[in-house]
């Protein structure tokens, strides 16, 4: 997902500066997936990357040349597009991603709630715990792949985003009824009488003061130790920014549902 959260920022970066009558969207976005392999060290051959894009695009298209036939013309294409791409992100392949935030949150917080976890003596709710700490970070990484119906990843840092969906996901967790079929899994709680059991309020612990002026340079303590950035002071995780993020997410995601397919 990291990766794919790079492709993503390229893609807008791009699309930001050029219009779309002037490039293949699929040929741009597997170009995006393939500069992010790279940045991220993940080791493919072009002409895989090619041929990917070959067979999507030939679907419903009719009759297409033999991949063999046209794969050097496909590629001095994509040499083409990939150098403009570079110029257009100035070849800084410093590229922060969402999901890169949300594993250093992941493993930091989850150790400090199962250091309290495990010390209660049934084992069925210790594993019940975890089942249900996994479904809180599945749904987070699901706001933050929304997150990139809208060029947030331009606009906000990378630490901001991941924990504006952190926020969303726990807030819908509390709210939620997580009941499977009995054949899988016997097990119908609310996620605030989840955490209850543990003695643990909330899993984000945030504290707002009402003085908007102090929340306007509020750098909260507690997200900036669970999202380390290695950057400026003022350029740490800033909660007006992230409530700001929190509310624009979920407002995007509702306009694209609203939103009639086009007949």
């Amino acid at each position: 997902m990291h990766v794919c959260g790079i492709a993503l920022t390229i893609f807008h970066y791009y699309q930001k500066r050029h219009p779309f009558t002037e490039f293949d969207r699929y040929m741009l976005s597997t170009l995006c997936l393939f500069l992010a392999c790279k940045i991220d060290y993940f080791k493919f051959q072009y002409f895989d990357f090619i041929e990917y894009y070959y067979h999507n695009r030939k679907q419903g298209r009719g009759r297409v040349k033999p991949f063999d036939e046209i794969k050097e013309s496909l590629k001095e294409n994509f040499i083409d597009l990939e150098f403009k791409v570079l110029i257009t992100i100035e070849f800084d392949f410093d590229i922060d991603s969402p999901y890169e935030y949300l594993n250093i949150f992941y493993y930091q917080h989850r150790k400090i709630l199962f250091d309290k976890v495990m010390l209660n003596p049934d084992e069925a709710k210790r594993k019940m715990f975890e089942v249900h700490y996994k479904f809180f970070i599945e749904l987070a990484k699901k706001f933050i792949y929304d997150s990139y119906i809208h060029p947030f990843c331009l606009y906000f840092p990378a630490p901001c985003i991941a924990a504006a969906c952190i926020f969303i996901s726990a807030d819908l967790f509390l709210k939620t009824n997580h009941q499977q079929e009995s054949n899988i899994i016997d097990v119908k709680l609310l996620g605030s009488q989840i955490l209850e059991e543990y003695n643990l309020k909330s899993f984000l612990e945030v504290e707002i003061t009402d003085d908007p002026d102090i929340n306007l340079v509020q750098n909260h303590a507690w997200l900036n130790l669970l999202l380390p950035v290695e950057r400026q002071q003022n350029e740490r995780v800033s909660m007006v920014d992230v409530l700001f993020l929190q509310n624009e997410i979920l407002q995007k995601i509702a306009d694209q549902v609203n939103t009639p397919a086009k007949q």
